[in-house]
């Protein structure tokens, strides 16, 4: 069954990027934060997830050229969410 939408934007700062990404389902509080940050597998800096408007808002800082691996790694974790995600490289 699919859920909400998502939208995920970048800004690119050089040697990083920082990505903002709105996730359509309901915020659960932070374990499913902790299951999102272990399954991606990377060392994000400035990892933050919270609420917004009762759905999951991320914000952290990755590596450039890394939106086709944070797509599969939250693909992974939201399997439901429509159409995948659309995480630019940078």
């Amino acid at each position: 069954m699919a859920v909400g939408p998502q939208s995920c934007h970048a800004t690119d700062h050089g040697a990083f990027a920082s990505y903002d990404v709105l996730i359509g389902i309901p915020y659960q509080g932070a374990q499913v934060c902790d299951l999102t940050y272990s399954n991606l597998e990377f060392n994000w800096v400035g990892w933050k997830c919270v609420e917004n408007n009762g759905e999951i808002q991320l914000y952290f800082d990755a590596g450039v050229n890394l939106g086709s691996n944070i797509n599969s790694g939250l693909e992974a974790c939201y399997p439901n969410i429509v159409g995948g995600f659309n995480c630019p490289d940078d």
